[in-house]
């Protein structure tokens, strides 16, 4: 849609704390867009806690794991998680999207499919979808300097296999896309 307003890219990244998780709570990421889209971007070389990216409305978010309940309540904005999760995932999702990496291959019985589709995007028809997937990693591998992301971008091809991305069931995948680009 028409985006009147638009705040300059703010970039923030997040030290891991001393367990390696991120520390990080969605209120620091989340803002609230007033007479316009502000574009926002978090990123964190570590990994999140429960409850993770919880009723975001569209903060956008680079992670490298997160626990039970990520993107619970979510209505918009774009969550990048790099590692695994944990389950209930998507719960009462109804906007934005999400890509999860999925090595162990657990995924389908992690995520709540109540609401949303979950779709592998190494294909031909998703190819928007992995470019922007791919412009979230180098972006967090510049602010963070993540060794990690560096790596998954070195070995893009077996990285891009894992992943899911996660949509509510009522979002069009091309309109999603356009709006998320």
């Amino acid at each position: 849609g028409a985006m009147h307003g638009v705040a300059p890219r703010a970039e923030r990244a997040v030290e891991p704390d001393a367990k390696g998780g991120a520390g990080i709570r969605i209120e620091q990421i989340r803002h609230r867009a007033r007479g316009g889209a502000v574009d926002e971007g978090a990123h964190a070389a570590g990994r999140a806690g429960e409850r993770f990216a919880v009723r975001n409305s569209g903060a956008i978010a680079v992670i490298e794991g997160a626990g039970d309940h990520a993107c619970e309540y979510m209505t918009g904005g774009q969550i990048v998680i790099l590692g695994s999760v944990g389950v209930n995932f998507g719960a009462g999702m109804t906007g934005g999207l999400a890509f999860v990496r999925d090595q162990a291959r657990q995924f389908p019985d992690q995520v709540n499919g109540e609401l949303v589709n979950y779709h592998r995007i190494e294909t031909e028809s998703m190819r928007g979808y992995e470019a922007l997937l791919r412009r979230h990693i180098e972006a967090h591998a510049a602010t963070t300097g993540s060794s990690y992301a560096a790596g998954l971008l070195k070995d893009w091809t077996h990285f891009i296999r894992d992943v899911w991305l996660v949509v509510p069931k009522a979002a069009k995948l091309d309109v999603l896309l356009e709006e998320a680009s």
